[in-house]
């Protein structure tokens, strides 16, 4: 077994040259205060480029406030104009209702307006037959107009006579000679509508047969055929 051994005792000089060196202060070298130096320069660089990074940061905090301000009114104003635009479409669909209304009830007016033309027609055409009567065979006759038809209008037929009435006053014929006026033809009722297609045809004889053209002509009732048609001013005469 192994007894412990004594420590030895230190010199004293030893020992207080060891505290001297322990508590003497440590002094900087060059490359130490050079990177102290960097490292401060690096620090206020930081420091530096953070207020930059601040005041960028305030100044966006400004720009945003007043694009949320504009877009808030931008939003505003979209929604004013979209509640306008529906009270408009509104608006235009009650217009376009008026509209058809009012064009429904124009047609209906034109209509009873032709029917009303139509109705004045025959009347005129009543009054100018019954003007027309003479009573040329006094009690023996009694007339009475059953119905009035106008017939379609032939666009043939009218250029005809605007082409005839256009030679007569070339012909120098003037006044009494070109006004218009009724005449009046008796015919079978089955010949109406051929007469109102084609025309009146003038009439024919057999001196006309046979291409004889001087005044030994039937003069007729109606006067000389190879100078018009067979019509009369009068529309009893006619019967």
């Amino acid at each position: 077994r192994a007894a412990a051994r004594p420590a030895l005792p230190v010199p004293p000089a030893q020992v207080e040259a060891a505290n001297r060196e322990a508590n003497r202060p440590v002094q900087d070298t060059p490359d130490l205060a050079a990177k102290q130096a960097e490292l401060l320069r690096a620090l206020d660089n930081l420091k530096a480029e953070r207020d930059r990074a601040l005041g960028e940061l305030a100044t966006l905090q400004q720009q945003h406030a007043v694009l949320a301000a504009s877009h808030s009114r931008h939003v505003t104003a979209l929604a004013d104009s979209e509640h306008h635009l529906t009270v408009a479409r509104g608006e235009v669909a009650d217009l376009v209702a008026e509209r058809a209304g009012l064009q429904a009830e124009l047609m209906a007016a034109r209509a009873d307006l032709e029917t009303m033309q139509a109705a004045l027609q025959r009347a005129q055409l009543h009054a100018a037959f019954l003007d027309s009567l003479t009573n040329t065979n006094g009690q023996k006759i009694k007339i009475l107009v059953d119905e009035v038809t106008v017939l379609p209008e032939n666009p043939n037929l009218e250029m005809r006579f605007a082409t005839k009435l256009a030679a007569l006053k070339e012909e120098g014929c003037s006044g009494p000679e070109l006004a218009e006026r009724y005449v009046y033809h008796a015919c079978h009722h089955d010949l109406v509508e051929k007469i109102a297609r084609e025309g009146l045809r003038l009439p024919t004889c057999n001196l006309c047969d046979r291409g004889i053209k001087d005044g030994r002509h039937d003069a007729g009732w109606y006067g000389i055929h190879t100078k018009g048609v067979y019509v009369s001013k009068h529309a009893d005469y006619t019967f």
